[in-house]
This record gives C-alpha cells, structure tokens and sequence, in this order.
C-alpha cells in the first residue's frame, strides 16, 4: 500500500514511520520536507499521488489552540479532508487521546474530541484514542514530566495519588495500525489503543525515570493546576503545559 503520514517526523510519526516502511510504500508529510510540505492550515495537493491511507499524526499547540471554532488542529484538519476528497482517498487513520471525550476539561481533549467528530462525519476513517504513548524513549508530556523531576530528583514532587494513567507501548500502537491498513474501506469509528490496566502516575514516573528514590507530597489536582498554571504565565517556555493537569479532573 502507498501511506502518507502527516506529522511524520514526530514522536510518533516517526516511529510510525520506521515500522510501516518495512512493508508499504510511506509518503512523509510535515514542515521540513521538501517533496510533501504540509502544515496544517493549508491545503496540499495529493492528486495523482495514488494514495490508499492517511495516518494522521500531526497537532499543533500553537495559535488560537483555546478557541474551539478557530483551533488550527480543528480548521487543519477540515482542509486535509477536502484535500483527501479532492485526491479521491477515501481512509484515514486519526491518531487521538484518551482525554477526548464530551465532557474533557482540557483544551487539548476539547480539540482531539473536535478532530474525531470531523473525522466521524466524513465517514472516512477510525480514531485511535491513545494513552500515554511509550518505547524505549519517552515523548510529550511524559518526557517532560519525567525530565524535569530526573533534573531535580531531590525536590518533593506534588503528584496527587490518585491520578492514574494507561501505557500505549507504540508496538501496541504498530500492530493496531497494521491491523487496520486494509485495501478494503475503514469502517468509521472510534476505538481505543492502550492498556486496559491503569497504574498511578507516581508508579509510572518511577518506572520510566529509573531513579531510586522520588519524594512525593499529595495535594489537590485542582490546586496543583493553578500552581501550574501562575508558572506557565512566570515561565513561557515551561515544558510541562498546564492544561494537561486538566485532563485527570
């Protein structure tokens, strides 16, 4: 089959990439290449490009990201749809978040949630709601949360107990891909793409961190996240993003 993978050179995307090379013919679409430029926002033309899929990967967290109507990942993606009309391609494969969901807090479940619902109405393809996505390298939240405590392994973290989280090993993610790659057409729908059993997030950072011994102090989610917020407003460029502490409420 001939894939196109939009955000390709993303933690993910890349991944995906690596794997489904070995069998299909992958086209990689993203802001750095030269033969398929795409950034969302913008139409590409894949015409005559004989495309059988599109995994869609890529999101962005920048411009408008709070405004449902005018978030470019929501306004992005109703191009590419059209732009897979126009081509004649009629699956898609939507990589999206266990945080969306109707009754998300989070700006960024909000705009997956809105993502699967363009994705549903275009009958054209299935959303895959992702944990907290892992190899043997960490990417996203998880890397950065887990980054910044190794840096500061003696400072008290405050982690809430009762925040759990579920794993998509990306061979999990892989095999599931593969699964669905199909010459006949995907039927829509939304499914999930991680591990059922759910582990803290405490027991999580110990895992992936590898440190011994991590101080933990329990406190509110909700104070937790407007002390996350007052230093993102402080810290411009802080990894840890505050709304993603929205997605446990």
């Amino acid at each position: 089959m001939r894939i196109a993978i939009t955000g390709s050179n993303g933690y993910i995307g890349s991944r995906l990439v690596a794997e489904l090379s070995k069998e299909h013919e992958v086209l990689e679409l993203n802001r750095q290449s030269k033969d398929y430029h795409f950034e969302l926002g913008n139409s590409i033309d894949l015409n005559g490009m004989s495309i059988d899929c599109v995994i869609h990967c890529a999101h962005s967290f920048k411009k408008n990201y709070g405004k449902i109507d005018e978030n470019l990942n929501i306004v992005g993606t109703r191009i590419l749809l059209n732009d897979l009309l126009i081509a004649n391609i009629n699956q898609i494969i939507f990589l999206s978040s266990l945080s969306a969901h109707e009754k998300t807090k989070s700006q960024y479940g909000k705009t997956k949630y809105g993502v699967e619902r363009l994705i549903s109405d275009s009958g054209m393809g299935v959303s895959l709601r992702l944990g907290m996505v892992t190899s043997s390298e960490l990417g996203g939240f998880a890397k950065n949360l887990v980054e910044t405590i190794k840096k500061f392994p003696k400072i008290p973290w405050p982690i809430p107990k009762k925040i759990f989280v579920h794993e998509t090993p990306t061979a999990m993610l892989i095999s599931r891909v593969k699964e669905l790659l199909d010459p006949n057409p995907i039927q829509t729908r939304v499914e999930p793409c991680y591990v059922q059993e759910a582990q803290t997030l405490r027991n999580f950072i110990v895992q992936k961190s590898g440190l011994k011994k991590i101080y933990f102090i329990p406190m509110n989610l909700h104070v937790l996240y407007l002390g996350a917020l007052c230093l993102e407003k402080l810290i411009p460029n802080m990894n840890i993003r505050a709304d993603s502490i929205k997605s446990f409420f």
